[in-house]
């Protein structure tokens, strides 16, 4: 049996999937969806500016204004001590990987756009939703290696790449900060609680984004990591939902095969976006300082 803390026993993955399937739950899901790639496609339309990459000592100190403002949202006032740093193993791999694999994508994307089966209402359905999957895999594989970041526990290290600019730094900083403190309040938790965990992680990264892009005279640089990710968790958690209740859809029968297929980590990933956003719904932003309180009872 899993060592789960008695309070985030109402967190487990199995709950929050459960969350998902509530009656309503896959509507508000979509509309959250549909809302957010609005926002997404606007920002896309114009000039994005993501600014440049930060030198190691730029970047620890916009670690330190990434925290100050997590902890205020998550009412954390103290936290273990933790570094940041430039991942070197990924900046050896050299840039015509990424490129060519983007480029694979991009052009797999575009054929599937303009098939002869476009004039089939059902295949043509299907050809664009392949289109668009592939079109938005491609140009965020192309600036993929710009924007990774992970949390090692046992090293208490944030990683980024070298060449993540400061705008996708500040998004990843405030996304594995929150895995940090949360490990900091309970420890390693079991894989039953990695939704939960994700699922912080994405509300205090979109809340530090959101308040850093409206100190920034509304530069919309500052949401698009946020809003792409956020984008994709929320419809394949919506077509996971309607799967597991019996709800197809037409033409998105290609998408529903994936859906079924998805690796564990995927599904654990769009469980705790899509429930989060869920409870913000119920709760407000609040729900995060109260469950690092442990004053929320679902």
């Amino acid at each position: 049996m899993p060592n789960i803390p008695a309070y985030l026993e109402q967190f487990t993955q199995a709950n929050l999937e459960e969350i998902i399937l509530r009656d309503r739950s896959l509507e508000i899901i979509k509309e959250l969806a549909i809302d957010n790639l609005c926002l997404l496609e606007g920002i896309k339309n114009g000039i994005i500016d993501l600014g440049q990459p930060l030198s190691e000592k730029e970047l620890r100190t916009l670690a330190g204004e990434v925290e100050e403002k997590v902890k205020d949202f998550l009412g954390v006032s103290e936290i273990s001590p933790y570094q940041v740093s430039y991942n070197k193993f990924w900046n050896g791999f050299p840039d015509i990987i990424d490129i060519g694999v983007g480029v694979y994508a991009i052009a797999g994307g575009t054929l599937s756009a303009f098939s002869p089966n476009r004039m089939v209402p059902v295949l043509g359905c299907t050809a664009g939703v392949i289109a668009a999957d592939l079109l938005t895999r491609g140009w965020f594989y192309l600036h993929r290696k710009k924007t990774g970041a992970s949390y090692n526990y046992i090293e208490k290290k944030i990683y980024l790449n070298k060449e993540t600019p400061q705008k996708s730094a500040a998004s990843g900083l405030a996304h594995e900060l929150t895995h940090h403190i949360t490990r900091d309040k309970w420890g390693k938790l079991p894989k039953e609680l990695c939704a939960f965990e994700e699922g912080l992680a994405r509300g205090a990264e979109q809340f530090y984004m959101y308040s850093y892009c409206q100190k920034h005279q509304f530069d919309a640089g500052y949401l698009i990591d946020c809003l792409k990710i956020l984008n994709e968790d929320l419809f394949v958690a919506y077509l996971w939902g309607c799967s597991q209740r019996g709800k197809k859809i037409e033409g998105f029968e290609v998408a529903f095969e994936k859906i079924e297929k998805m690796p564990p980590k995927r599904r654990t990933h769009c469980v705790g976006t899509a429930a989060f956003a869920l409870l913000e719904q119920q709760y407000d932003l609040t729900l995060y300082r109260q469950i690092f309180n442990e004053e929320l009872h679902l």
